[in-house]
This record gives structure tokens, C-alpha cells and sequence, in this order.
């Protein structure tokens, strides 16, 4: 079983339309022989309306993925 936190931030990208800050949690682990289930999740904060951002979006992401090797 593996996890993960992680933290994202940029002061200097709102052209790129990258969020401000991302924060991100990840969990994955074996369940079967060859198989892998992982999930994660992303929550995004967009730059404030003085910064060139919108000062509204709160984007929250969650994926599951199984992978199987064989």
C-alpha cells in the first residue's frame, strides 16, 4: 500500500490558467495478484480577482483507477 499528500502553488501563473494552489491526496494499493486499485483526489484554488484569477473557482477532482498486468 502506498499514500500520498502533496501540495501545489505558483504566484506567477494565472496566463497559463493553472490554479493558485492544488492540494492532493493519493492512495494506492494491491488488491489481487497483478492489480492495483488508486485512488486520488485534487482540490484546486483559483487566484483572486486582483490577481487576474476568477476568485470563484474551488475545483475538487476524484479518480479511481485499477490497473491489471499481465
Amino acid at each position: 500500500m502506498t499514500a500520498a499528500v502533496a501540495y501545489q502553488g505558483t504566484d506567477e501563473a494565472v496566463i497559463l490558467e493553472l490554479p493558485k494552489e492544488r492540494f492532493t491526496a493519493a492512495i494506492s494499493a494491491g488488491i489481487f495478484e497483478n492489480t492495483v486499485l488508486f485512488l486520488e483526489g485534487l482540490h484546486d484554488n483559483d487566484y483572486s480577482d486582483s490577481d487576474g484569477g476568477t476568485d470563484e473557482f474551488d475545483g475538487t477532482t476524484v479518480t479511481a483507477k485499477l490497473a491489471v498486468e499481465f
